[in-house]
């Protein structure tokens, strides 16, 4: 076993060496956490002889999980076959799948998992055609984030408590809106925990045997973990109380996602006996930036008493600047850049962060005025491109021919003469008798003639096709049948864009493609299908596509959409009062610690160099704010401002 232990210090050994029972791994930045929950995994598999299919590992992103999954393997030098290592919500569908038909969820197993347009989409359709409201007057997005907040407490949104004078609306919202859902044989991503948590918490039988089939649960992020994540975690180990979490209450900044910091706190308590392991040496960063951001989170009261250290060699310092304006600090962004760039460091090993989104339009000037190449962190998502989701609608269809909204979009693409008042007729004789829009096409001789009708009877006939084919097929067979079945090539390439536009859309296609092969190539032949692929696509995150990023390029984010990730240099900008502090959370304790914990993770992301930018003045929301100091630079005591 000494290859697992080799280059451990002695707390992370520890923790590799932990045997049953809880444990809490106080990890700070930079510390090796990874490692320390990699190397425990193996040694579970390893030495343990545990069967990787008892044990369960759960994180916050597809990519972290990822890697986690591809560190074990290679301790291991083999597959880890049967090994759950996925998000928590990967784990939900994954259990859901298997379970829902013995409920009155009103879905099967093969229901599908719709994304956030397809949730939009619905919502307006509850609030103007079930509610009768003024879809102007009453968004979407207000109502769908409501339903969210019950799902994320674990309660069903038709029960939920919720606060203002739209409550009474959001509860029956919430009941046209399920409604809807069962329909299309569909849960939203919330719906997954929330769903799964109600089978397992409603079911004595079925709950211990999910807590006998994982004999081991790992956590990372456990700071970051909602109500529902809890109790699916409760219930989980509601046979035994063998669970690992990894967390730092230092770095505990999604309150808006209903993390609460008593989580990590307050573990001893909700697992007495717990063993409590700290890892505070940083192997990330400078001395200078190591100790600067203990003396910053050292202000903040509800915490955990840890100090992090390092042995790293000494660095440049933390840099203050000032500047009169954003655009004078935008253009000094650019040419701090520039400057760290000639002396060899890579563009993809700098950030500039900031507070909030609107920050980045100036920045996104200044770079693009020098040709400088960057990535804007939470950019159009791959699979929301057009095209992508024109191909994703035909595998959809043939895994859930329940999915109505899939069927509409690829009823015209590519252009086949059915328009958008001959799918509304389909769609209304589908209502009518109670049919799904697959069914509505049999009998589509009942509703046209001529021409409409042939045209019609030709996309039922490829439909019908392409369902014969799919049985047994690869996904990629598949999703390379439908492209060539239906000339998408050509009539990509032939709608009218620039010739470098359609060339780009084409190059996605592609990706598309490369995407499939590369889902089949990490999974097992026996359990790869369309269905697990288009749960894969389902569970991408915008954190997983940002990930994905060219790596030879300037970063520009926010301080929120930067935890998990480091790099050489790193610029926080607009460190100003009213900004970081927000002035929403200045005056509220916890708020305001929230923020310092925030700013503590921007300063953590830093090697080497890590400068701190504020102007005297800047625009901000169409209006001018004077720029005082953040408190959080009197904290530090920095006085090489300049």
């Amino acid at each position: 076993m000494s290859d697992l232990l080799d280059g451990l210090n002695e707390p992370q050994k520890q923790a590799v060496l932990h045997g049953l029972g809880p444990m809490i791994v106080l990890a700070g930045p930079g510390s090796g956490k990874t490692a320390t929950v990699t190397r425990r995994i193996a040694r579970l598999i390893r030495e343990k002889e545990v069967d990787p299919s008892r044990i369960l590992g759960v994180t916050f992103t597809n990519k972290a999980a990822t890697e986690m999954r591809e560190r074990v393997e290679k301790l291991l030098g083999r597959k880890a076959y049967g090994l759950w290592l996925c998000t928590f919500h990967a784990a939900a569908a994954r259990i859901l799948r298997k379970v829902v038909g013995q409920f009155p969820f009103g879905r099967t197993s093969t229901f599908e998992i719709i994304d956030q347009s397809t949730q939009t989409k619905e919502m307006k359709a509850v609030i103007q055609h079930d509610l009768k409201l003024d879809e102007k007057e009453y968004k979407a997005p207000t109502f769908l984030s409501a339903l969210q907040e019950a799902k994320a407490h674990g309660i069903l949104p038709t029960d939920y408590e919720y606060r203002g004078q739209l409550a009474p609306l959001y509860r029956k919202a919430a009941a046209f809106y399920e409604a809807r859902l069962r329909v299309l044989n569909a849960f939203d991503f919330g719906d997954l925990l929330l769903y799964v948590t109600q089978a397992l918490d409603q079911d004595k039988d079925l709950r211990e045997e999910w807590s006998r089939t994982f004999q081991y649960i790992l956590v990372d992020e456990y700071q970051d973990t909602c109500p529902v994540q809890l109790l699916f975690l409760d219930l989980l180990t509601s046979t035994h109380k063998n669970i690992s979490v990894v967390g730092d209450d230092a770095q505990c900044i999604f309150g808006f996602t209903f993390a609460n910091l008593h989580t990590i706190l307050d573990f001893a308590r909700d697992y007495p006996g717990a063993k409590e392991v700290r890892l505070e040496q940083n192997y990330r960063s400078t001395p200078e930036i190591v100790e600067a951001s203990n003396m910053l989170i050292e202000n903040n009261r509800v915490r955990y008493d840890k100090t992090c250290f390092t042995a790293n060699a000494s660095g440049p310092g933390i840099t203050v600047v000032v500047h009169d304006g954003e655009k004078q600090e935008s253009w000094w962004a650019v040419a701090e850049c520039m400057k760290r760039h000639r002396e060899g460091v890579p563009w993809g090993e700098m950030f500039v962060l900031y507070r909030t989104n609107s920050q980045s339009r100036v920045l996104e000037e200044a770079f693009v005025g020098k040709g400088i190449p960057y990535n804007v962190k939470g950019a159009f998502k791959f699979y929301d491109r057009e095209e992508i989701q024109d191909l994703l609608g035909y595998l959809k269809v043939l895994s859930n021919p329940a999915n109505r909204i899939a069927w509409e979009r690829i009823a015209n693409k590519p252009t086949r003469g059915l328009g958008a008042s001959t799918v509304q007729a389909i769609v209304e004789y589908a209502q009518e008798h109670s049919l799904t829009f697959r069914a509505a096409l049999n009998d589509s001789h009942y509703l046209f003639k001529g021409v409409t009708q042939k045209k019609v009877a030709a996309f039922t006939a490829q439909m019908q096709r392409l369902e014969i084919f799919a049985e047994g097929a690869k996904v990629s067979s598949l999703l390379q049948t439908i492209i060539d079945g239906i000339d998408f090539k050509a009539w990509l390439l032939g709608k009218g864009d620039t010739t470098s536009a359609a060339a780009d859309r084409w190059q996605n296609v592609l990706e598309l493609v490369r995407a499939v092969e590369m889902y089949e190539n990490d999974t097992p032949p026996d359990e790869a299908s369309l269905l697990g692929f288009l749960e894969r696509v389902a569970l991408v995150t915008q954190e997983d596509e940002a990930a994905a990023r060219d790596k030879d390029k300037v970063l520009l984010t926010t301080l929120h959409s930067c935890k998990g990730l480091e790099a050489q240099v790193v610029i926080i900008t607009g460190v100003e009062q009213g900004l970081i502090p927000h002035f929403n959370a200045m005056h509220d304790p916890a708020q305001s610690e929230e923020e310092r914990r925030l700013f503590y993770v921007g300063m953590t992301r830093a090697k080497r160099f890590l400068y701190l930018s504020r102007a005297r003045s800047r625009w901000l929301h169409g209006k001018p704010m004077d720029g005082r100091p953040s408190q959080f630079i009197r904290e530090l005591a920095l006085d090489n401002s300049r």
